[in-house]
């Protein structure tokens, strides 16, 4: 079983691309930040976890689902993973090769902010006539 699940913030713009069958794919990467204490120093370090995403769906479902998801917006996923890996051109030894971590989304959690046009109009609304 491939099961991964992350909780992590939106790190680009994503990118819709449309399918021979319609369907389409939204590439976006996502960022997980931990933070730890230096066993050394006591000095307290974020280490951060960059994610490249698929998420595969229907036909015209992405005007929908690009609302929510924007870049810096917290999102929790859960997918299969693939580790690939490639060496930078500057490498020297096989100890410089760096991981690329593949995550194909299966559901998407919004995990906090709101989309933009709901953030727009609560931030112009200056009405006294709340619900609340």
């Amino acid at each position: 079983m491939n099961k991964t699940i992350v909780l992590g913030n939106v790190g680009n713009v994503p990118r819709l691309t449309k399918l021979q069958d319609g369907n389409e794919v939204m590439n976006f990467s996502l960022a997980h930040t931990v933070k730890q204490t230096d066993k050394d120093t006591g000095e307290i370090k974020s280490i951060t976890t960059w994610f490249d995403c698929s998420y595969f769906f229907k036909k015209d479902a992405s005007k929908e689902i690009s609302k929510y998801i924007i870049k810096g917006n917290p999102l929790l996923v859960e997918g299969k993973i693939k580790a690939d890996f490639y060496m930078p051109q500057d490498a020297k030894s096989k100890s410089d090769i760096k991981p690329v971590l593949k995550l194909t989304v299966k559901n998407i959690t919004l995990a906090g902010q709101k989309n933009r046009s709901e953030s727009t109009s609560a931030e112009n609304n200056n009405s006294d006539d709340l619900p609340f």
